[in-house]
């Protein structure tokens, strides 16, 4: 075996260069998929943590409503504007985690097509505040977070 510098290649045709930045890229590919992982991790328990309830049945959404205050989101998985709503209502119920269940009804669902029909809503996104059961407020669309605060304070 030859002496070499940094720059010749050995026996075995690598260099110490290679190998290091070979080192360097395993380590940065490491700790790259870590940070993934413990951003994953964070927004799972932060998911978790959330008050945004997605019902499977109707007398699921009707046991959730019965106390307290709840905003009910009337929305479809293909609509834009519900899409632009969601993380709102996800600031919202983190921020009133207490105070507010947010229940997210997909208007597709054949299951949950009773309660669609029962507060008869004619557009998606349809945002109603319930407290105790009875419909307090509504609205059709997007709005600012303030507003969600300011009707939520008037419940």
């Amino acid at each position: 075996m030859a002496i070499t510098s940094a720059f010749q290649a050995d026996d075995t045709g690598s260099t110490p260069v290679t190998r290091s930045k070979l080192g360097l890229y395993w380590v940065l590919t490491t700790v790259q998929y870590a940070l993934k992982t413990i951003r994953g991790l964070f927004l799972w328990v932060e998911k978790a943590m959330s008050n945004v309830i997605y019902p499977s049945s109707l007398e699921q959404c009707k046991e959730l409503m019965q106390k307290g205050v709840v905003i009910l989101d009337f929305y479809a998985e293909w609509c834009g504007p519900c899409k632009a709503i969601a993380p709102l209502l996800d600031e919202i119920s983190m921020d009133f985690l207490d105070k507010v269940r947010v229940i997210k009804v997909d208007v597709e669902n054949s299951a949950l097509r009773p309660l669609v029909a029962k507060y008869g809503v004619r557009g998606i996104p349809t945002t109603m505040f319930i407290r105790d059961g009875e419909v307090a407020s509504a609205m059709v669309g997007i709005a600012p977070k303030q507003k969600f605060i300011d009707l939520i304070n008037k419940l």
